[in-house]
């Protein structure tokens, strides 16, 4: 993919000890807008860390 910003590919995102989302693949492109919506609880929140450079990513 020519202009990749951002990908995620098998992100294990965590709120505490909880793991909210146990597999996280995102690729977004230069340009592109991306919204992550759903009900309360989720797993918007911690999924959107990581992506916006506010969590770090562990191996």
């Amino acid at each position: 993919m020519e202009g990749l910003d951002v990908r995620m590919s098998g992100v294990v995102c965590r709120h505490g000890r909880v793991e909210a989302v146990p597999d996280v693949d995102l690729d977004i492109v230069r340009g592109q807008r991306v919204a992550l919506n759903g009900t309360n609880g989720s797993g918007c929140s911690p999924s959107s860390g990581p992506c916006c450079g506010a969590d770090t990513i562990a191996a």
